[in-house]
């Protein structure tokens, strides 16, 4: 007796392409898309495409074309510049343009990309950018002018936690005493805020650092002061500033640098 066994998969039609849509913190990644499908005269046909994703052109958006016939699998995988977790995050779908109409997107299958994680279909669950563990980033603070805060911004299309702010405070002649401060703006609100509970004298260095984990407050040999931070989420737009009580025309903020954990944000994939 024959038996017509059949592997199960998605139809497909040659109005519909393969598209690979996301974002990437890295200068360059190359990742690889591997298909495998079913032709209308039942024929098994591999493909793969290989292409470049930089983070210096936005949104990222390649479309590969398929025939009639049936979706078996796919695969994507980055395959040099293998990232960490968190530093890429991609989209897999068919797409499919009709004039005069909204375009049709079907996704397969979303999530970060790692070394130790791939996106497959029909294997791999759809995720947010949102879920699961961040990519984590340092970033190094230009210097403010004399006698003025610093500001930072959270970059376009990303939600960060802040984890780490180390900067050196350094006090000119005038007599008063500084109280150094640390607040998260949301939409040009202050919300967050954590202070150093420190006089700091004229003519003095000390070394703030803030942080999730550490002590409310403590100085160690008198030049660094060791600050809890405020554990929130920020968007796009919110900063990071410093508010220092009694600031001074000579005082000066140096050597800034700033951790957090990222993620990109569920607008990213659409603009």
């Amino acid at each position: 007796m024959n038996h017509d066994i059949r592997i199960p998969g998605f139809p497909i039609s040659v109005e519909q392409e393969i598209e690979v849509r996301g974002r990437t913190t890295m200068s360059t990644v190359q990742l690889t898309l591997r298909i495998l499908s079913e032709n209308d005269k039942g024929v098994i046909i591999p493909t793969q495409h290989v292409f470049n994703w930089t983070n210096t052109q936005g949104l990222q958006q390649n479309r590969f074309p398929v025939g009639e016939g049936r979706l078996l699998s796919l695969s994507l995988t980055a395959t040099s510049q293998v990232p960490e977790h968190g530093f890429v995050f991609a989209l897999v779908g068919l797409k499919r343009d009709i004039a005069g109409s909204t375009d049709i997107f079907t996704c397969l299958c979303s999530g970060q990309l790692s070394a130790d994680y791939p996106l497959a279909w029909p294997s791999s669950n759809l995720r947010s950018p949102t879920d699961g563990q961040g990519g984590i980033a340092i970033d190094t603070i230009s210097n403010p002018g004399a006698g003025t805060n610093f500001s930072w911004s959270v970059p376009a299309h990303l939600r960060v936690k802040p984890m780490g702010l180390v900067f050196s405070f350094a006090t000119d002649a005038t007599v008063a005493n500084r109280v150094v401060g640390v607040a998260f703006k949301i939409s040009g609100v202050v919300v967050f805020f954590s202070n150093a509970e420190y006089d700091q004298p004229a003519n003095k260095g000390v070394t703030y650092h803030f942080g999730l984990n550490t002590y409310e407050f403590g100085v160690l040999f008198s030049s660094r002061a060791v600050v809890r931070l405020p554990e929130a989420y920020l968007r796009s737009g919110d900063t990071i500033v410093t508010l220092i009580f009694r600031l001074q025309g000579g005082d000066s903020i140096t050597s800034i640098s700033h951790m957090y954990e990222y993620w990109f944000n569920a607008t990213s994939l659409t603009a």
